[in-house]
């Protein structure tokens, strides 16, 4: 068994038009805490900080320096910050990286920085979330946020500040006296993030060729990152529609994923789609309209041009 060190780690975010439930956000603030030891690193962002993260924040960026709270703070850039981060890790063995809320987040975006900077991290041997433990230990607890636990803890930290965000965590820990084995518990290794890292962009990349069918009114939003997480795009609809027609589409939504539609069964969602390749057919393209003389069919759907 590994002899390892826990380090609490957390990012800081930009939030800007990446969407930050994939873990692709611009990272503003890298820090980790272990002991006595500390790493703090504020990172110019490769993005433009909107205003409402920093309402949210309190970072801005005016595209050479940084600021929080109006305080101009030491920021380098995103490659820079990861070599600084990967060194100070060197003064461990086999280190584990531990985070609320890491499995869903903060591991994902630091594995994805890892990929943009191709920095190494060889010694890391996992991560550890905190939220699945705490949720287990405080069924009753209406949240399990780190800054609700926190405050029911008795104490307080700067919120959005990446180096409080650590050491509260590490307080939180010892507060509950939460051992090195049950947090090993909750483990998980580098190559679980890297899968969930390739599926949230391999959803991105199919999300946005389908999302002109949201803003049409084809599919909801809800529908549509259902479709994407499937691992189809708008693609694989548009081809299914052109070698089979409705059935095509209907086959594609209704196929059986672990006794489950790999979609959906709603007819009703089924004839949007079919009716949104058939206006087009109509509308011009030639393509589908030779579809449309191949099944020599309409929609077997009724005709709606809305989804509710």
């Amino acid at each position: 068994m590994y002899e390892h060190v826990s380090i609490s780690f957390r990012f800081v975010f930009s939030y800007t038009h990446i969407s930050v439930h994939l873990g692709l956000s611009s990272i503003t603030q890298i820090a980790a805490s272990c002991g006595e030891m500390k790493f703090n690193q504020y990172v110019l962002p490769d993005e433009e900080i909107s205003q409402s993260a920093t309402t949210t924040t309190g970072i801005s960026f005016d595209g050479v320096s940084l600021y929080k709270e109006g305080e101009k703070h030491d920021a380098i850039s995103l490659p820079r910050a990861m070599e600084k981060f990967s060194l100070w890790l060197q003064n461990y063995d086999n280190p584990i990286l531990v985070s609320h809320n890491a499995k869903s987040f903060d591991s994902v975006v630091f594995m994805n920085s890892v990929s943009k900077t191709g920095v190494k991290f060889e010694n890391i041997i996992g991560f550890v979330d905190t939220l699945p433990h705490f949720k287990d230990l405080l069924p009753g607890e209406k949240s399990h946020s780190q800054s609700s636990l926190v405050h029911d803890a008795g104490f307080s930290y700067e919120a959005h500040n990446a180096l409080d965000d650590s050491v509260a965590l590490e307080r939180l820990l010892q507060f509950y006296n939460v051992s090195k084995s049950t947090m090993l518990t909750f483990s998980f290794p580098l190559s679980y993030v890297l899968s969930v890292l390739n599926y949230r962009k391999c959803k991105s990349v199919n999300a946005t060729s389908l999302s002109h069918l949201v803003t049409a009114k084809v599919l909801s939003k809800f529908m549509m990152e259902k479709f994407a997480g499937s691992g189809l795009s708008y693609q694989h609809l548009k081809l299914s529609f052109e070698r089979n027609g409705s059935q095509g589409v209907e086959s594609l939504f209704k196929e059986q994923t672990n006794g489950k539609p790999r979609v959906t069964r709603c007819k009703k969602i089924i004839s949007a789609v079919c009716n949104h390749f058939l206006d087009s057919a109509r509308g011009g393209n030639k393509l589908l309209q030779q579809i449309l003389c191949k099944f020599s069919f309409s929609s077997p759907f009724p005709k709606i041009h809305q989804q509710k």
